[in-house]
This record gives structure tokens, C-alpha cells and sequence, in this order.
């Protein structure tokens, strides 16, 4: 048997894989702000919260879901919660993103999908590392995006003006999965005869 199982729930993504792609997240959060920056026409930054190996706990609201990469390659996500689309899409337009939480009208929500791609603008590298060949987003139904069941997911804080709304990157990373616990091998049958 193989330490490498994509099949099995308790096997996880290594520590030290989920620690690397913080670092590398961290070191291209600046680039990134940089990015944003010269998208919106005001001061813009990233910074990395949580990067975790997603164990399938679902979100505890309602998500906007949006496909990172070629639709026919491999892809990860963006998940993004509405009232989170909708903050992005007056901070991208240049408001202050304070008003209530509410659900995107359709005018922000084209806004927001034309502007994400300027959040993973410098973070091709890491994307690369996992398949991803692209930084092109397009608003997907979750049901539809097809993510491996293993994955890396990292929230992003994107903060413009001083106001931050939260992202969930969500990395595919079956091909870092390994058991947690080397399989028991039977070998009486074999010892016996």
C-alpha cells in the first residue's frame, strides 16, 4: 500500500506543505497590494490570516464561489461571502465599504468579478505549484466547481481604504495528501503457511 491516498478521509495535507504555501503567500501579499493598488486608485493590501488543510467543515454562511484557472484545466477557488461580494464591489468603486450587509446587486456583482483577478494578480507562482495554470476568475455555483476533496485554503484579508473583507483561497492538493498512520499490513496468513 501506498502512503499516497486520495480516497481515504483521515489521510491530510503535510504541515510543512501548508506552512510553505503561508510563506510563499506572505512573501507575494505585498506584490499583490501593489496590484490592487493600481487597480482601485487607492492604497490596497493583503494579509494572510489562516492557511490550513480544509478538513470539510462547510462555511458557516452563505458563499459566493469563483473558479481560479482554465475551466477546462485544473482549477482552485475563491469563495467569498455575499455581503463580502458586496463590499469588495463599493470598495472596488471606490466607496467607503461600510454601508449594511446585504446581498450584491447585479451591478456589483460584475464589478467584483472583473476586479478579483487583481487580488491573485502576483500569486501565479503559488498557483502554479498546485496546477493552476492561470489567474482568471469567472463566478462558478459550488456545486459545479469540482475541487479535490484534499485542500489547502487560506484566508486572505483584502484591505482597501482601511476596510478589509475576507477571501478563503482554495488550493486543490490532493497530490501532497499522505496517510496519517502507515497502513496495518496482515501478514499472519502469510507467516502461517
Amino acid at each position: 500500500m501506498s502512503l499516497l491516498d486520495l480516497q481515504n478521509p483521515t489521510a491530510n495535507v503535510p504541515e510543512h506543505v501548508v506552512a510553505g504555501v503561508k510563506t510563499q503567500l506572505e512573501l507575494l501579499a505585498p506584490k499583490c497590494g501593489l496590484a490592487v493598488t493600481s487597480v482601485v486608485g487607492r492604497e490596497a493590501n493583503l494579509q494572510i490570516g489562516d492557511v490550513t488543510s480544509w478538513s470539510g467543515e462547510p462555511f458557516e454562511q452563505e458563499m459566493a464561489w469563483f473558479r481560479i484557472g482554465d475551466p477546462i484545466g485544473r482549477s482552485g477557488g475563491l469563495a467569498v461571502s455575499m455581503t463580502g461580494v458586496a463590499r469588495l464591489a463599493e470598495l472596488f468603486m471606490g466607496g467607503d465599504g461600510r454601508g449594511p450587509e446585504r446581498s450584491p446587486a447585479p451591478l456589483e456583482w460584475s464589478i467584483a468579478v472583473r476586479r478579483l483577478g487583481s487580488v491573485l494578480t502576483g500569486l501565479g507562482e503559488v498557483l502554479a505549484g498546485f496546477g493552476i495554470d492561470s489567474v482568471q476568475i469567472g463566478p462558478i455555483d459550488e456545486a459545479e466547481l469540482n475541487l479535490e476533496s484534499h485542500q489547502i485554503r487560506a484566508v486572505i484579508e483584502v484591505k482597501i481604504g482601511g476596510v478589509g473583507v475576507p477571501v478563503t483561497l482554495a488550493l486543490p492538493a490532493a497530490h501532497h495528501v499522505v496517510r496519517s498512520a502507515a497502513p496495518q499490513i496482515e501478514t499472519s496468513a502469510i507467516l502461517t503457511e
